[in-house]
C-alpha cells in the first residue's frame, strides 16, 4: 500500500512551487506563461496554485523571496562598515562580484528571469532592484564616496551619486548577461577573478576614484584577503553536505 504524501506547511509549499516554476518563468517570462503551465510545472492543480497565489503579483513576490539569496550580500555587515576609501573599494568589488560570479544553484535561472523582466513589464525587475537592500547599498556607496572625496582620493561627481551606483551595477550586469549565453558572444581575457577585479577597477575609476588609489586598493593580495572574510556570503567556503 503506497505511503500517503506528507502535506507541507503553506510557507514550505509556496517555496516548493517557486522552485518548481522558476525555470519555466525564466524561459517564457511572466507574460508568456499560463497558469495551467505554471501548475503543471509545479505538479499541482490550477486551483491549488490559485489558493497559494491569487495573483501573478503574489507569485512575483514569492519568486523574488526565493531568488533573493542569489543576489544577496551580507547586508548587515556591509551596513556596519565605516565609510572610507577602503570601504568604497570593497563595496564596489563585492557588488560587481555578486553579479558576475554566481554560486547558488538557481542563480543563473533567477538572473535570466530578471533580465527577461526588463524587456517585458519590468515587475520582477522592480521587485528586485527597488528592494530595501538595494537602497541600503546605494546609501553606503554615497557615504563611501563622500569620505573618499573628503580624503582627496576621489573627484567630485558631475551627477547624482545614485546614478553612479546604477552605472556601476549595470556595467557588471552586462558582463553577466554576456556570460549567460550558451556560447558567449564576447570572450573576456583572463580568468573570472581577473575580469571581476578589472571590472571593479573600471567602475571605481568611473565613479571618480583616482587611478593610483584604485590600483592600490584592488591588488590581487588585497582582494584575496577580502574573500577570506567576505561580505558576499555566497562566496564563503562551502561545507560538504551530508550524504
Amino acid at each position: 500500500m503506497p505511503r500517503p504524501r506528507r502535506r507541507l506547511p503553506a510557507d514550505q509549499r509556496k517555496t516548493a512551487i517557486a522552485h518548481a516554476v522558476l525555470p519555466l518563468l525564466a524561459r517564457k517570462g511572466f507574460d508568456g506563461v499560463t497558469t495551467r503551465e505554471l501548475a503543471a510545472a509545479a505538479g499541482i492543480s490550477e486551483a491549488l496554485l490559485f489558493r497559494h497565489f491569487p495573483s501573478k503579483e503574489a507569485l512575483n513576490r514569492e519568486i523574488y523571496e526565493y531568488c533573493a539569496h542569489s543576489f544577496e550580500l551580507d547586508y548587515r555587515r556591509i551596513a556596519g562598515l565605516a565609510p572610507g576609501t577602503g570601504m568604497l573599494a570593497r563595496l564596489v568589488y563585492f557588488v560587481v562580484r555578486s553579479i558576475v560570479i554566481k554560486r547558488a544553484a538557481d542563480a543563473d535561472t533567477s538572473l535570466r528571469l530578471l533580465y527577461r523582466s526588463l524587456v517585458e513589464d519590468g515587475r520582477f525587475a522592480r521587485t528586485v532592484l527597488m528592494a530595501p537592500r538595494f537602497r541600503m547599498l546605494r546609501k553606503q556607496l554615497g557615504a563611501g564616496l563622500a569620505a573618499a572625496r573628503a580624503a582627496g582620493d576621489c573627484e567630485a561627481a558631475d551627477g547624482a551619486d545614485e546614478n553612479l551606483f546604477w552605472f556601476m551595477h549595470h556595467t557588471a550586469s552586462m558582463i553577466c548577461l554576456m556570460r549567460l549565453a550558451g556560447r558567449p558572444p564576447v570572450s573576456y581575457r583572463g580568468n573570472l577573478e581577473t575580469v571581476v577585479r578589472e571590472a571593479a577597477a573600471f567602475a571605481l575609476r568611473g565613479i571618480g576614484v583616482r587611478p593610483a588609489v584604485v590600483a592600490a586598493q584592488l591588488t590581487g593580495a588585497k582582494t584575496a584577503s577580502w574573500l577570506r572574510d567576505p561580505e558576499l556570503t555566497l562566496l564563503a567556503p562551502q561545507s560538504p553536505q551530508p550524504e
